[in-house]
């Protein structure tokens, strides 16, 4: 059986936690409300996912998977060298657009100046 990242952690932390003083019944039961929590938002997704348009249905699976990702503690390093690429590629994409519209302003100037 396959277990997710939040479970190995949970088991982790209870592991290497065993010094602390931890009520572990009432983590398991925070742990099981979360659970819950996390099934019951997903058939309410589920319920819903007709009425999303795939732009949003898309994009409600794009915010999972980054979500997801930050919580997964073991990255790989082609997952670092992904976030980075990522990261890089969204400022210059934004330091683009902003010289996209320095120019557009020179232009609208020039062209105001040359109705005067």
């Amino acid at each position: 059986m396959q277990t997710s990242c939040a479970e190995d952690r949970s088991d982790q932390f209870l592991q290497k936690g065993a010094d602390l003083a931890i009520d572990k019944e009432l983590y398991r039961q925070a742990l099981e409300a979360y659970r819950q929590w996390c099934e019951d938002k997903l058939i309410d997704r589920a319920r819903n996912a007709e009425k999303l348009s795939p732009r949003e249905g898309w994009q409600q699976y794009v915010d999972l998977w980054e979500f997801c990702m930050k919580l997964c503690l073991n990255q790989s390093e082609w997952q670092r060298k992904q976030k980075l690429i990522e990261d890089w590629l969204a400022q210059f994409a934004e330091a683009l657009k902003q010289q996209e519209m320095l120019v557009e302003y020179r232009r609208l100037v020039e062209s105001a100046k040359s109705l005067q």
